[in-house]
């Protein structure tokens, strides 16, 4: 069964939203994004290599043998239903096995939209662990998620929630992925060892929380 994490706000941006995170960069700004723009062929290496990255930091987090769930949402309209066909669910061994509890949702009053309420469908899949899952194409189809001519490619807020670890993460298209936890000390190994991973915007702001004491 799915355990709700008390203190952790499953809000995008997951980063901003939370008293413990980190953000990393995963696309790299270096590299161009496309080969021909008015052809619409796309850069392999800057895929390849935000993929390679945003693997490797999950790795970090995630055991295969961790205790995990997934929670997907997507913003309510006709064509945004959650169905048994839909990407997520085919990235997942054994699907009927899982408990699986799909709802509909609504935020009063939410910031990133122009209006009163933002209605969406809510999935959350658990009984299972890191190794059911296709971690690498779920990544590369969030990765994809603003390149339509990509695939695979997806729309919607996905977070990996561990409840091994204590710790959440959510990589919310090319450019970044955070990664949250209730408590600093959940973060500190992945802090230390890929600090040269994080987005420069934040950093200041990410060195002195674990600087404090």
């Amino acid at each position: 069964m799915y355990k709700e994490f008390e203190g952790i706000k499953l809000d995008i941006p997951l980063f901003y939203n939370n008293k413990f995170g980190l953000r990393f960069q995963i696309g790299l700004p270096d590299l161009e994004i496309w080969t021909n723009y008015e052809s619409g062929i796309y850069n392999e290496i800057y895929f390849d290599t935000a993929l390679n990255r945003a693997v490797d930091i999950f790795e970090q987090v995630f055991a295969a043998d961790d205790d995990i769930s997934i929670v997907y949402q997507v913003h309510l309209n006709r064509r945004n239903q959650i169905r048994k066909s839909n990407f997520i669910f085919k990235q997942i061994s054994e699907i009927e096995k899982r408990y699986i509890d799909i709802t509909k949702c609504r935020i009063l009053d939410n910031e990133r939209f122009d209006c009163i309420s933002y209605r969406y469908n809510k999935v959350v899949i658990s009984n299972i662990k890191t190794e059911d899952v296709n971690v690498q194409n779920i990544l590369l189809a969030l990765i994809n998620s603003d390149f339509r001519r990509a695939k695979p490619v997806f729309k919607g807020d996905c977070f990996f929630i561990n409840h091994t670890r204590d710790v959440v993460l959510n990589l919310y298209d090319d450019r970044g992925m955070d990664i949250v936890a209730l408590e600093r000390s959940a973060l500190e190994t992945l802090y230390k060892g890929h600090s040269e991973f994080l987005l420069d915007y934040d950093r200041e702001y990410i060195d002195d929380m674990f600087s404090s004491k």
